[in-house]
């Protein structure tokens, strides 16, 4: 009876170290910890990175029943920021019926002031579900038949004009008002 029980324990030990190892595992695969509500989330969604500047942003994006029913597959074929718009903008194929579309999307890259993003599929304002958390934004959408683009715009996007560029503008535009006008007076 009691070698029963070591084996029941040596069992366990073995099951919780498989375990962690395959926790590990996916640790290295997701941006999220075990622990992170977004890991659960984000499991099995297919995923886009984008570098911008030295950092690397990754878009997580999932199609509920990505298969239309003549076999073929909705395709995300890009995914970019527009600064201009302070958008993500995000281009599909094969949407052959309406889908629901599920987008986590890290605030640093883009963000909007109380989470009230606009939503525009094909240039048509839509409606959208939304779930935020500290570091990302889910947004849940209904992507209609034949869509091609699809554009969230907020009021802040990554890269935006920042402070130091614009401290090296000023500084720019000082130091040539100097010269210029130094060489304006040096004249004959």
């Amino acid at each position: 009876m009691a070698n029963q029980y070591v084996w029941m324990i040596v069992l366990g030990m073995f099951s919780v170290g498989l375990m962690s190892s395959a926790n590990a595992q996916v640790n290295q695969e997701s941006e999220f910890s075990i622990n992170d509500p977004l890991f659960r989330e984000t499991l099995g969604m297919d995923s886009h990175s984008l570098q911008i500047g030295d950092d690397a942003y990754r878009i997580y994006y999932e199609f509920v029943w990505d298969y239309n029913d003549d076999g073929t597959f909705v395709e995300v074929s890009s995914i970019s920021i527009n600064p201009e718009n302070k958008s993500l903008v995000m281009n599909v194929e094969n949407i052959k019926e309406s889908k629901y579309l599920d987008v986590v999307i890290p605030n640093k890259l883009l963000s909007a002031e109380n989470y009230k993003y606009d939503l525009l599929i094909d240039g048509v304002e839509k409606n959208y579900e939304i779930d935020w958390f500290p570091e990302h934004t889910i947004l849940g959408l209904i992507v209609p038949i034949d869509s091609n683009r699809i554009e969230i715009i907020g009021t802040h996007v990554v890269p935006e004009f920042g402070a130091i560029a614009a401290m090296i503008l000023i500084a720019g535009i000082v130091s040539v008002v100097i010269i210029t006008r130094k060489n304006t007076f040096d004249l004959p």
